[in-house]
């Protein structure tokens, strides 16, 4: 068999490039944060770590981000579910991207300060998703799955 030529490889190389590199993208996969105080909201972007999302996309969209139980098969490392959405808050938790635009979002821990949530380990999903635009329709939704886990003081 004859090898391909240097242009032949290029045009099957961009024949082969997946259709559309529209989507969402965020580097807040798996996050982990160790001695979350009890009783007190606790800001995740004063340790460095703001949740970042970019549309990869040529068209603008609404994104929604959510906060969400993870079920038995997706806690990892001893983890235990959280035990109420409400302790996690995203702000802003709804805001529209420009085209390859990037946003950022702080992540607030505020658990209950009982004796019953000290020196526990955590996790919970935040679901970042995109809405259509402006009362559009999208095609393709795009939706990122990240995991949070924390240990409180």
């Amino acid at each position: 068999m004859k090898p391909l030529p240097l242009f032949a490889l290029c045009i099957l190389s961009f024949a082969l490039r997946p259709a559309g590199a529209d989507g969402l993208s965020t580097p807040f996969a798996d996050v982990r944060v160790a001695n979350v105080p009890v009783g007190v909201p606790y800001n995740l972007s004063n340790r460095g770590k703001q949740m970042e999302l970019q549309n990869l996309g040529s068209a603008p969209v609404q994104v929604q981000v959510d906060v969400l139980k993870p079920s038995d098969r997706e806690l990892r490392d001893m983890a235990q579910a959280i035990p109420d959405t409400g302790w996690i808050e995203i702000h802003p938790n709804h805001f529209q991207l420009g085209p390859h635009g990037k946003a950022a979002c702080d992540v607030i821990i505020t658990v209950p300060s009982q004796r019953a949530y000290r020196k526990k380990h955590y996790q919970a999903t935040l679901w970042s998703r995109s809405l259509p635009a402006n009362g559009g329709s999208l095609i393709f939704q795009a939706g990122l799955l990240s995991r949070l886990r924390f240990t409180t003081q």
